[in-house]
C-alpha cells in the first residue's frame, strides 16, 4: 500500500466517509476516490482536490502521491506531522517539532548501541 493509499484510507476512516462520498464531496468522479484506494495514482489536480476537501496543505498531498519530493534536508516524518499541527500556536508547534526531532535522534543512538546507561 502506497503513503497516498495510507493517508486517503486513514481519512476516509476518520471521517466515517465511503469512497463515493468522498469522491461526490470533493467535486470527483464518484468512483475517483475508490480507484484511489485500489491503487491507481491520482493526478496532480486530483491531489489539489482533496487537499482541499479533506483541509491539509497541498504540498503534502502532492508528496504522499509523488509529485513532490521532500526538500533537502527536511524530515519525511516531521513533514507528514505539520497537517496535525494545523491551528496551533507558532511557538508551541516549534517546540513539539523540536521534541520530536530530539526523540527521533535520541532513538537512532539507542538502536546503534552509541547510547549511555
Amino acid at each position: 500500500m502506497t503513503d497516498f493509499q495510507k493517508w486517503l484510507e486513514g481519512e476516509l476512516t476518520r471521517r466515517n466517509l465511503s469512497a463515493r462520498e468522498a469522491s461526490l464531496g470533493a467535486g470527483l468522479g464518484h468512483a475517483q476516490v475508490g480507484r484511489y484506494r485500489n491503487g491507481k495514482r491520482p493526478s496532480a489536480e486530483s491531489c489539489r482536490i482533496l487537499a482541499r476537501y479533506f483541509g491539509v496543505p497541498e504540498q503534502f498531498v502532492l508528496r504522499l502521491a509523488g509529485y513532490v519530493a521532500p526538500a533537502e534536508g527536511e524530515d519525511e516524518f516531521i513533514s507528514r506531522l505539520a497537517p496535525l499541527l494545523e491551528g496551533m500556536p507558532e511557538s508551541e508547534k516549534r517546540g513539539l517539532v523540536e521534541y520530536v526531532r530530539l526523540r527521533r535522534r535520541l532513538a537512532k543512538v539507542d538502536q546503534s548501541g552509541d547510547g549511555e546507561d
